[in-house]
């Protein structure tokens, strides 16, 4: 059988899947694939991913989002990652809002839906809420409430590393116009 040095062997642990280079992109790949942002009928905001069972794949989603969530398993063949708790959104809304690689297709219109909702429930309160880097407008912000918006997002920096501070920055700019 010919093999490939191109090629990476499949990670064995859980914390392998972590040191590919790749791994951001890879998530937010499967997400568009495989994942989902809903809302259950107890009014709560999930996100999920289901797919065959690959055990210390869907461990490695409990160190990339920081959560001790069990790992669902149907019929002994597929395994379901599924988050609900405020600390475990917050985690979610941090990777896909900050991250490197965005969301893209129906899979960003499910997303920014989310959001809004978590935007108009009693969430804000208690989660930051940012809308990711895209090429997207929140409905009726004209230019002003876009400074004003701007004005905030710099506040809320103070915290942020310097690639989403670009980011944001940027994002603000190009909705402005400057």
């Amino acid at each position: 059988m010919p093999t490939s040095s191109l090629l990476q062997p499949v990670p064995l642990t859980a914390a392998d899947y972590l040191l590919l280079s790749f791994v951001s992109s890879w998530i937010v790949g499967f997400t568009i694939a495989e994942g989902s942002f809903l809302i259950k009928s107890n009014q709560d905001a999930c996100f999920q991913i289901k797919q065959r069972s690959h055990k210390e794949l869907f461990k490695a989603f409990q160190l990339i989002f920081n959560t001790n969530r069990k790992i669902g398993i149907e019929l002994n063949q597929y395994m379901q990652f599924s988050v609900s708790s405020k600390k475990d959104i917050q985690s979610v809304i941090n990777f896909f809002s900050h991250g490197d690689v965005s969301l893209m297709g129906y899979k960003q219109t499910q997303y920014l839906n989310w959001i809004q909702y978590l935007k108009n429930s009693a969430a804000p309160a208690e989660l930051l809420i940012f809308y990711p880097a895209v090429a997207w407008q929140p409905p009726g912000m004209g230019r002003r409430s876009l400074q004003k918006l701007g004005a905030v997002i710099d506040i809320l920096n103070l915290n942020l590393s310097n690639t989403h501070k670009l980011s944001w920055t940027k994002q603000i700019s190009l909705y402005a116009g400057n």
